[in-house]
């Protein structure tokens, strides 16, 4: 297995040229088919040509959620995992909150006088907590609650498989 970063420092030499041959399970649009050129990378991308030798993008951002084998570079979207210990009891420290008859009070007022009282406070425990991404809004260290799932989206575990290339020498 080569990484990652051996890919982009071959990018680099201008001797390396990618074709699609997964994205999503779809069509391969034809703007997207065939072989490009890479031309390039840098810390979060590699440089490609498109068919009409302008410059596209290929977002590398994360390199556990690429593997790249010297043939074939695939990339997948991040995947869910159970809560760990700790998230589990920052979650169960939150909820003793939220059951509190004050806390539902709050709540209630906020929603009948459009304030945002109990919002702050949720923000406040969970930024002070250093889960920020349990309250789901915003990711954290590639981490980002999903409230329907029950769920972390962690970009440390492999998902799906979102598009695959093959690599080859100019």
């Amino acid at each position: 297995m080569k990484t990652l970063a051996e890919l982009k420092r071959h990018a680099a030499t201008g001797q390396l040229q990618a074709k699609m041959i997964y994205r999503y399970g779809e069509d391969i649009p034809e703007k997207l088919s065939g072989w490009r050129k890479i031309i390039g990378s840098n810390s979060v991308a590699i440089f490609l040509l498109n068919n009409e030798n302008k410059k596209s993008e290929l977002r590398a951002e994360t390199s556990s959620l690429i593997e790249y084998d010297g043939e074939n570079l695939t990339i997948y979207d991040a995947g869910y995992r159970e809560l760990n210990a700790d998230e589990h009891k920052i979650m169960e420290e939150w909820n003793k909150i939220t059951s509190t008859k004050e806390y539902q009070t709050q709540a209630t007022n906020d929603a009948l006088t459009d304030g945002s009282s109990t919002y702050w406070q949720e923000k406040a425990f969970f930024e002070n907590s250093g889960y920020a991404y349990l309250m789901g809004f915003e990711e954290q260290r590639g981490k980002i609650y999903n409230f329907n799932m029950k769920k972390v989206r962690d970009n440390t575990i492999k998902g799906e498989k979102i598009l695959q290339y093959l690599i080859s020498r100019v």
